[in-house]
């Protein structure tokens, strides 16, 4: 339960305390997830009879403020980096510097405009709302489990090196929810993120050796509109 608490901590703008094992909490990200679809699937009952596409905006600004926009900050300075950065070196300074460019800006604006564009049409299949945060979640595991983390300090520091039994725990909980809400169309949704999650994760490793807190912010946002435009796919 401390590693549960620590995971809804850090991930929520809930004040759980941090009760500590750090490396055993990124187990229960997916988990953290899933919470967070229970609250934007409530909110999606509360709004129901409001226009699709104004419901679909205010439960993707929902995730924002439930999340403290942790992971758009992370995105925005990953994006910086990643495409205004040539060496290494320029691309973990970037990430250091605390203000926002061009590149962070477009990168969050494409980000949330697809979340709302993609899930306007399934916001009838409610197991939708479960499984999307789940999935963002769910991905970031991947680098975890493979690469180092880049920092001698940073906010992911305390989680590194993650318990590997924890990381597979993850995954296992992610991969039957995703069948039991969306039966065999949630499998494959999820075998698709976990796809993506894999090449992000080897396209981090070439470019830079390992990932940064940042990087999993990037990973997770990108994630969640992988998921929902698969899910309008398949």
């Amino acid at each position: 339960m401390k590693a549960l608490f620590t995971a809804l901590s850090f991930l929520t703008i809930f004040p759980f305390p941090p009760l500590g094992d750090f490396k055993k909490a990124p187990g229960f990200f997916p988990l953290v997830g899933l919470f967070l679809g229970a609250i934007l699937w409530g909110i999606s009952i509360l709004l129901g009879r409001l226009p699709s596409y104004l419901v679909a905006f205010l439960i993707v600004l929902s995730l924002i403020l439930l999340t403290r926009g942790l992971h758009l900050d992370g995105l925005s300075d990953a994006c910086d980096a990643l495409i205004g950065g040539f060496t290494r070196e320029e691309v973990l300074r970037i990430m250091r510097d605390p203000h926002i460019g061009t590149f962070g800006v477009l990168c969050i604006q494409t980000v949330i405009a697809g979340k709302v564009l993609f899930l306007i049409p399934l916001l009838p299949q409610k197991g939708v709302l479960f499984l999307f945060p789940m999935w963002g979640r769910t991905t970031v595991l991947l680098p975890m489990l493979f690469l180092p983390y880049l920092r001698e300090e940073g906010k992911v520091s305390p989680f590194y090196p993650p318990k590997r039994g924890m990381i597979f725990f993850g995954l296992v909980f992610s991969t039957l929810m995703s069948f039991f809400l969306l039966g065999i169309r949630g499998l494959l949704g999820f075998g698709i993120c976990l796809l993506y999650g894999f090449m992000v994760s080897f396209y981090y490793r070439r470019r830079l050796g390992g990932y940064t807190g940042d990087l999993l912010g990037a990973l997770i946002e990108t994630t969640e509109v992988v998921g929902l435009l698969c899910l309008n796919l398949i």
